[in-house]
């Protein structure tokens, strides 16, 4: 997924613009940490 489409899944799921890549990629480790994916 690249920046531009990151930015459009978050805009139609009413998450804010201020929500960027960085935190993405955190939030992906820490569930691939907590549940094992």
């Amino acid at each position: 997924m690249n920046y531009v489409e990151f930015q459009e899944l978050i805009a139609k799921r009413n998450i804010s613009l201020n929500y960027d890549i960085e935190d993405f990629r955190e939030d992906v480790k820490m569930l691939k940490e907590t549940v094992g994916l």
